[in-house]
Order: structure tokens, then sequence, then C-alpha cells
């Protein structure tokens, strides 16, 4: 274990709380993966066990509309993360994310996960706490997406009503 990755783990929102020694703790049972470009990391339907931070790279969030077409709905690099709701529930996965630029991730399994809050209830208590706060400024930010999109198709309806 280096510095820089206790720092990269230091710096994420979920891991912020806690310890050298704790964040030590974390980093014993991640691994590390690599991926090339276009490779698909995760694919949207299937089933979610593991939760990914960005090392080194870029990786983009991809989903399909309605319509069959994919949209990219974030590129994320080093320190950011993704799949952390993975750890907690067994749904299937809500998007594809895909390789962007050759990238080493760190994987951290349910499993794993689970066996490391099993034996460290501070870690376990520390990580919920940081996770509904995640999901919290994520509920605001898509509250505050969803207005302006209603705002947007009502002034669209105006708009075709004078026409």
């Amino acid at each position: 274990m280096r510095q820089e990755d206790l720092r990269l783990l230091s710096g994420l929102q979920l891991f912020k709380e806690l310890t050298t020694t704790e964040l030590m703790m974390v980093l014993m049972a991640i691994d590390k993966i690599r991926y090339e470009p276009g490779q698909i990391i995760v694919r949207e339907g299937t089933q979610g066990d593991s939760f990914y931070i960005v090392k080194e790279g870029e990786v983009e969030v991809r989903k399909y509309d309605g319509k069959g077409v994919e949209h990219t709905l974030a590129t994320l690099g080093p320190g950011e993360c993704f799949g952390e709701i993975a750890l907690m529930d067994f749904e299937p996965r809500s998007a594809n994310v895909y390789a962007q630029k050759s990238c080493t991730l760190y994987r951290l399994t349910r499993d794993d996960f689970a066996n490391l809050i099993s034996h460290h209830k501070e870690i376990e208590r520390k990580f919920y706490k940081a996770i509904a706060l995640v999901l919290a400024e994520r509920l605001r930010r898509s509250n505050e997406y969803l207005t302006f999109n209603l705002e947007v198709g009502e002034m669209i309806s105006e708009i075709e009503k004078k026409e």
C-alpha cells in the first residue's frame, strides 16, 4: 500500500471519516483491475456485486433511453467512484460503464465489503453515514434536473399552443 492509494481513498466522500488504519483495512479488501479503451466494466441489467474507484484513467457511464439510444450520463476520472449501491442491494445495474481511456480501477466486492464491516463496526457506521450523504446530494441534483425538465416541457407546450 502506498501513500497515494491512501490519499485517493481519503479524498472520497465515502471514506473521508475513516482513520488511516481503517483506510488500510479497506485497501487490503480491494483489488486492482486494468481496462483498455472501449472495454465494458459494468453492463446495465446485470447483477451488481462490486463498487469501483477510478485510480487512473477515465470511464464513461452510459444509459439507453426508451428509443434504444445510448446517452452519456457522466465521465469519471481519478478519485471518482461508481457502483456503491451494489454493496447494499441486489438490484440489477442501472447503466453501462465503459473504459474511455486505459484505466486502473480499485474494485471492492459485496462479499469482501460484508466481511470487512462484519469485523469493523466503526467502518460500517462511517460508510453508511457517508453513503446517506452521497445519496442525499444525488437526490437533490436529480430533483433540480427534473424540475428544470418540467419547466422546459411547460415552455415548449406554451409555445406550441401559440402556434
